[in-house]
């Protein structure tokens, strides 16, 4: 568990921060000093550093959730299939699935021999990460499918200085199975082979 190490490390970092504050406070009462509370700046010039992208970060996750996450449908399996003369009754799955590196930021999985998922793992600030994965048609560059979320980092991933407040989980919901997704069922069709 490498969680409790950085949680004591926060907690003797608060404890070093109040005993430094109260510290200050009673320096203050005994020089009768004007500005009573001195031990509030302390606090401030301690947590500061360690906590002024937090609430960036929570704003823009929300925002990003809210506007940006979720799935998209160009075309349905249907509508493709109808547009291509029923191709994906002649399409054969892909048996030995292989990720091609596209990119540091983009994965390719073929899914048969014209479809294919691109997989994106995107950079948005403040630790975000946009993971997006397109099903797409190889011979047009169409994207029929596009499904979009956004968390912080794995929740295994440790932060940079221990900030473990700084992980964000996927935007769907904590009761939201994704074996049950829409976009889970709708991409399977477009993999060939249907009768």
């Amino acid at each position: 568990m490498v969680v409790i190490p950085i949680v004591f490390m926060w907690l003797c970092y608060l404890g070093l921060s109040l005993w430094l504050a109260r510290i200050f406070n009673r320096w203050a009462r005994g020089e009768k000093h004007r500005f009573r509370y001195p031990g509030g700046i302390v606090m401030l010039v301690m947590w500061l550093p360690v906590l002024w992208d937090a609430p960036l970060q929570e704003m823009k996750y929300r925002k990003l959730c809210r506007e940006e996450a979720g799935l998209t449908v160009f075309k349905t399996p249907e509508q493709w299939d109808y547009e291509n003369g029923g191709a994906l009754r002649y399409l054969s799955p892909v048996k030995d699935v292989k990720i091609v590196t596209v990119s540091e930021e983009n994965y390719r999985i073929y899914m048969n021999e014209r479809i294919y998922y691109d997989i994106f793992n995107i950079p948005r600030g403040y630790g975000l990460i946009e993971r997006r994965s397109d099903v797409v048609d190889g011979e047009t560059n169409q994207v029929m499918l596009r499904h979009v979320d956004f968390d912080a980092g794995p929740l295994h991933h440790i932060p940079k200085f221990g900030r473990i407040w700084m992980n964000k989980p996927s935007c769907r919901s904590k009761d939201d199975d994704f074996g049950k997704s829409p976009f889970l069922g709708m991409d399977l069709k477009f993999k060939g082979g249907l009768k």
